[in-house]
């Protein structure tokens, strides 16, 4: 973080804890717009996902690129 914005860059927190019943929709939502196998290359399938945890998140960039 401290790099970034040494160069001019911030981040956002745009996903944290997700419950079970929030993972089956994220998953389901790949799933349905990119199809299972690629979806189980970039998303965690429900019980198996470290937002369950607690412990991950997504970061965006709030610059825009």
């Amino acid at each position: 973080m401290k790099a970034a914005e040494q160069n001019d860059l911030s981040f956002k927190v745009i996903s944290g804890y997700r419950s079970y019943n929030q993972q089956v929709s994220v998953y389901n939502g790949w799933v349905k717009r990119d199809g299972r196998v690629k979806a189980d290359t970039y998303s965690a399938r429900p019980g198996y996902s470290e937002h369950q945890t607690g412990l991950a998140v997504d970061l965006g960039n709030t610059n825009g690129y």
